[in-house]
């Protein structure tokens, strides 16, 4: 959530400003974006403004028992979770507590997002009715403390979905809603997912930022929508996973990069060779019992970080690592004709000339 909270924002930026420089001699379209990227530059700072307020009140959520931003029936990650099992007494109490301590961390972090993007949209709003000095704090001021209700509650809906969606507690929808409510209709099936709603929107956060995002965003990464705002989230996202890609490629160039059995030297060839999770399962519990091996991790001057709790942002780091793994076990023919493949798999997720496509992207 932290990782998330912070990453967000500067995505939005980055996108509006590439929305912006393609968007060329197009005032309108120019305007937007950097409106767009004020806001998101209004929201990171508020970040760090609002932490303190966010924190206090993640303390009373924790005493209560209860979400305060969106109340009793709010979304979290608990979204299989029931208090009939346990009772409303102070045995139930004791047995919530680690849920109790899961939601606390939610709202954090959900007030600090939500108290942030309102008052970057205050701002937007006050800057559209060109107000200027006292006119101007007072609007935002108001805006802001209209944005809750008596008891605490976020009133604001822009502010709240933007608050979901950086704690991945926003609503699921088509098939993982239907196996959510099946989950919900038979407990038993809580035993096996206890949570639902966020690993799917992590799952959805890495596909989103990945070229799998080709082939249902194309028009959005091209500007072919009348979405100024999903064209630059779109494009920011992109350009977050590329990043991230070009970060963990070089890291694996490096050889400081380890996947979930990574190489192992050979004495008797002088070389590393990849392990086989099925052959070779005596040797990977060695190492990682005896050599204090960490499966997913960065290692610098001998120390082992890992990045697997890291997600969304960590696991293009995996993907890499495993890629990287399997790739060395490949022949020369069997690249090129994966190469080949997901060229045509990527041409064919497009019109019938993709490459005309490509060419309005800077429309």
């Amino acid at each position: 959530n932290g990782i998330t909270a912070v990453v967000k924002p500067l995505e939005d930026k980055l996108g509006a400003n590439i929305s912006a420089m393609l968007a060329g001699k197009d005032i309108g379209r120019v305007t937007r974006y950097n409106q767009l990227s004020q806001e998101a530059g209004s929201t990171f700072a508020g970040l760090f403004r609002y932490m303190g307020e966010a924190l206090k009140v993640g303390g009373k959520a924790f005493r209560r028992g209860e979400l305060i931003l969106e109340g009793r029936e709010g979304m979290s990650k608990i979204d299989t979770g029931t208090n009939k099992a346990t009772g409303t007494g102070t045995f139930g109490t004791i047995v919530r507590s680690p849920s109790r301590a899961l939601n606390a961390g939610d709202e954090v972090f959900k007030q600090v997002n939500y108290r942030s993007k309102l008052e970057a949209i205050a701002t937007r709003k006050a800057q559209e009715l060109g107000l200027k000095g006292q006119e101007f704090t007072d609007f935002v001021d108001k805006y802001y403390k209209d944005g809750f209700d008596e008891f605490g509650r976020g009133l604001d809906e822009e502010a709240l979905a933007y608050a979901r969606e950086a704690t991945y507690t926003n609503e699921l929808t088509g098939f993982t809603k239907k196996f959510q409510e099946a989950v919900n209709e038979y407990p038993v099936l809580k035993q096996l997912f206890p949570f639902i709603r966020t690993p799917f929107q992590l799952a959805k956060s890495v596909v989103d930022r990945s070229p799998i995002a080709l082939t249902y965003r194309m028009r959005h990464l091209l500007g072919q929508t009348n979405d100024p705002k999903m064209i630059a989230k779109a494009r920011g996202q992109m350009a977050m996973g590329g990043m991230l890609f070009a970060s963990a490629y070089v890291f694996e160039t490096m050889g400081i990069l380890q996947s979930a059995t990574n190489k192992v030297d050979d004495p008797e060839k002088g070389k590393g060779r990849i392990l086989d999770k099925f052959k070779d399962g005596e040797l990977m519990r060695f190492k990682k019992s005896e050599l204090n091996f960490k499966q997913y991790s960065i290692v610098i001057n001998g120390v082992q970080i890992p990045f697997g709790r890291l997600d969304p942002y960590g696991a293009f780091f995996g993907l890499v690592a495993d890629i990287s793994t399997n790739y060395q076990k490949l022949t020369q023919q069997e690249i090129e004709r994966l190469g080949a493949d997901m060229q045509m798999f990527l041409f064919n997720q497009s019109e019938n000339d993709p490459l005309s496509m490509l060419d309005k992207s800077a429309i």
